[in-house]
């Protein structure tokens, strides 16, 4: 297991308005992961997302719109749908690559 303290998430500890303007860029791996490191915490992502989707006070028909780098404003929905899409393809990627072992 990789012994090098956690990084905080990228945009921690800016205001909220700040952390919503985070380019791809910004939050892009550096260096060589753990491949531990990796499953471990992708393991980890899936309750946590759940938790956060569960959230009391959460309104899925907002119409409010946050700016995705991509695909421009989208709401609270769009974005759950992306999160499921993106984390499946990641998934995926994870699995052929646990093949070639």
């Amino acid at each position: 297991m990789n012994s090098e303290p956690k990084r905080a998430p990228p945009g921690a500890g800016l205001p909220f308005h700040q952390r919503l303007a985070i380019r791809t860029a910004r939050v892009k791996p550096t260096g060589v992961p753990d491949a531990e490191e990796v499953l471990a915490r992708f393991r980890e992502l899936g309750p946590s997302i759940f938790r956060d989707l569960s959230a009391p006070g959460l309104d899925r028909k907002s119409t409010v719109r946050f700016h995705h780098p991509w695909f421009g404003p989208i709401h609270s929905l769009q974005w759950e749908w992306l999160l499921q899409a993106h984390t499946r393809i990641h998934l995926q990627q994870l699995q052929a690559i646990k093949k070639r072992l």
